[in-house]
C-alpha cells in the first residue's frame, strides 16, 4: 500500500490543490482563479497520463463520493466566477477526432466533470484498501483517456486565450460574486456534505 501511494505521490497533491481552489473559488479574484487553474490543469494532465496500468483489477463497484448537488454547488462556483466569460467549447475525444461529430460543454461543467474524478480517488484513497485503490486508478484513467482529458485539453485552450489575449477587467469580478448571485447558497454548510459525512464515518470505523 505504501509503495503504491508513493508511486501517486504527485497526482494526489495537484489533484488535492485543484479540489481545494475549486471549493474555495470565492476567495479568489477571476483573474487569480483563471492563472491557478490554467497551471494546475497542466499538472493534472502530466500526472494522470503518469500513472501505471494495474493488472488483475476487481470487479467490484467502486465507490463515489461525489454527489450530484455538490457537483451543482460546484458547477454553479465556477460559472459565476466566470460570469461573462463562462461560454461553450468543442470537445474532440479519441472516438470523434476522425469523425464530423464534436460534444460540446461549458467551462464550468468541463471543469467540475475533472473535479468530481480527482475528488472521488483522492477520497478513496484515503479510505479503502490497495485493491480497491487499484481499481478507483483504473476507472480514472480510463475516464481521462475517454471523457475529461479532451474537455481538460479543450479547457486549457480557453484559458490560454483569456489569460494572454484578453483584459480581465476588475468588475467581472463583482460579476462573478458566488454569493451576490446565488443567495440561495449563502447559508450552506458543506461540512454537512454527504461526501463529508461518508468521508467521516469512514474515518471512525
Amino acid at each position: 500500500m505504501n509503495s503504491l501511494i508513493e508511486e501517486i505521490k504527485g497526482f494526489l497533491l495537484v489533484s488535492a490543490e485543484y479540489c481545494f481552489i475549486l471549493e474555495n473559488s470565492d476567495e479568489y479574484s477571476k483573474r487569480d482563479f483563471i492563472s491557478k487553474i490554467q497551471k494546475i490543469l497542466s499538472l493534472i494532465y502530466l500526472k494522470t497520463s503518469l500513472i501505471s496500468n494495474f493488472d488483475d483489477i476487481i470487479d467490484d463497484p467502486i465507490e463515489k463520493f461525489v454527489q450530484e448537488a455538490d457537483w451543482e454547488y460546484i458547477r454553479s462556483k465556477i460559472a459565476t466566477k466566470f460570469g461573462v466569460h463562462e461560454s461553450f467549447v468543442d470537445i474532440y475525444t479519441p472516438e470523434t477526432f476522425n469523425t464530423t461529430e464534436i460534444d460540446s460543454a461549458s467551462l464550468s461543467e468541463c471543469i467540475t466533470d475533472i473535479y468530481q474524478d480527482l475528488k472521488d480517488i483522492s477520497t478513496l484513497v484515503q479510505v479503502a484498501n490497495e485493491d480497491s485503490i487499484k481499481a478507483g486508478l483504473s476507472e480514472l484513467k480510463y475516464n481521462f483517456e475517454s471523457f475529461w482529458g479532451p474537455r481538460l485539453i479543450a479547457v486549457l485552450s480557453v484559458l490560454h486565450n483569456l489569460i494572454y489575449g484578453t483584459e480581465l477587467e476588475e468588475e467581472d469580478d463583482e460579476e462573478g460574486n458566488f454569493k451576490q448571485v446565488h443567495e440561495n447558497f449563502d447559508d450552506i454548510d458543506t461540512s454537512k456534505w454527504i461526501i463529508n459525512q461518508q468521508f467521516n464515518n469512514r474515518k471512525e470505523d
